[in-house]
C-alpha cells in the first residue's frame, strides 16, 4: 500500500518518468488487466463502456482531427526525423487506424486508455500512481503498454 499524503502531481510538460517510475506504471496496470481480463465487461458494466477503437477513431478522427495534426507534427519536426521516415509520413494517420483496428482482436479488459506521463503522480512514498480515469474503456492491453 502506498502512502498518498505529499503526493506530487506533474503535467504532460513537466513530467519525465525515469526508468524504475516508467516499470511502477506498468506494475499500476497488471492488476487491473489481470482483473478484468477476457471478461463480458459489457455484461459487468453495462453498454455504456465504449471499445477502444470507437473511443481512440471518435477521439482520433472527429475531436482532434489526428491525421491532421500528425502530418502538422511532422512538418514541424523534419529537421530531426529521418529522411526516410519522413518520406512515409502520409502513411501514419492510417497506419494509427489499423493498430487501433489491431488492438481490438484478441482478448479484451479493462484499459485506463490514457497512460502518459502527465496522467501520473508520485506518492509521498516515491510511488507512482495513475490519475485521470475519464477515457476508460475496453480493448486489448497493449493499449494501456503503448
Amino acid at each position: 500500500m502506498s502512502f498518498t499524503r505529499r503526493a506530487y502531481f506533474g503535467n504532460i510538460l513537466t513530467r519525465e518518468l525515469e526508468r524504475k517510475q516508467a516499470d511502477q506504471v506498468i506494475d499500476a496496470l497488471t492488476p487491473l488487466h489481470a482483473e478484468f481480463w477476457n471478461t463480458p465487461l459489457c455484461k459487468r458494466f453495462g453498454h455504456w463502456l465504449p471499445g477502444s477503437y470507437e473511443w481512440m477513431a471518435r477521439l482520433n478522427i472527429i475531436i482532434i482531427n489526428a491525421p491532421k495534426r500528425i502530418l502538422v507534427g511532422f512538418e514541424r519536426a523534419r529537421e530531426v526525423i529521418p529522411p526516410r521516415l519522413y518520406r512515409r509520413s502520409k502513411e501514419v494517420p492510417s497506419a494509427l487506424i489499423r493498430s487501433l483496428e489491431i488492438n481490438i482482436a484478441g482478448p479484451q479488459t479493462l484499459l485506463h486508455c490514457d497512460v502518459h506521463p502527465g496522467n501520473s503522480y508520485v506518492t509521498g512514498d516515491n510511488r507512482m500512481g495513475l490519475c485521470d480515469w475519464q477515457c476508460v474503456v475496453r480493448g486489448g492491453w497493449a493499449r494501456d503498454i503503448a
